[in-house]
C-alpha cells in the first residue's frame, strides 16, 4: 500500500506543476517466481500493474516506471538467496550473462536514468537491471 498511498498524496502536485517522475522499486520476482515467496512475488507483480495504471492516469505530464533489480550484492540478497555458499553463488553467476552480481551503483545508475529528462518518453515500463539473468 505504500507506493499507492505515496502516489495518491504527491501526484496531484506533480500534475498541477505539469511535470513529475515516479519510479516504483519492484524486483525481478515480479516477473519470475521463487519458492517460498508467493506473498512477496505477488506484491511486486501488483506493483508493476500499479505502475502501468498510474502511467495511463497521470500522462502526459507525469511518467511512471518500475525498476526491477536482480541479484545485487547487498547483505539482504546474499542472505536471502544463500549467496555466501560458493556453490550457490556460482550457480547464480553461471546463469547471469555478465557473470557477476549487480552492485548498488548499478541500480543507482538505472534509477538516475529513470528520474532524468533522458527518460522523458518512457512511461509505464519496467527496467530490469540484472546482468541478463532474466530475459523476458
Amino acid at each position: 500500500m505504500g507506493p499507492f498511498r505515496l502516489t495518491r498524496a504527491l501526484a496531484p502536485a506533480m500534475v498541477k506543476a505539469g511535470h513529475g517522475t515516479i519510479v516504483n522499486i519492484a524486483a525481478t520476482t515480479a516477473i519470475r517466481p521463487r519458492a517460498s515467496g508467493a506473498n512477496y512475488c505477488a506484491a511486486k507483480a501488483g506493483l508493476l500493474q500499479l505502475t502501468r495504471c498510474l502511467a495511463l492516469e497521470l500522462a502526459p505530464h507525469v511518467w511512471v516506471n518500475a525498476l526491477l533489480p536482480g541479484f545485487t550484492d547487498t547483505r539482504e540478497v546474499v542472505e536471502r538467496y544463500g549467496l555466501e555458499d560458493p556453490r550457490r553463488l556460482q550457480e547464480v553467476l553461471a546463469a547471469t550473462p555478465q557473470g557477476r552480481t549487480g552492485t548498488p551503483e548499478d541500480i543507482a545508475d538505472a534509477l538516475e536514468y529513470l528520474v532524468s529528462d533522458r527518460s522523458r518518453y518512457v512511461t509505464g515500463q519496467r527496467l530490469v537491471v540484472d546482468g541478463g539473468h532474466f530475459m523476458g
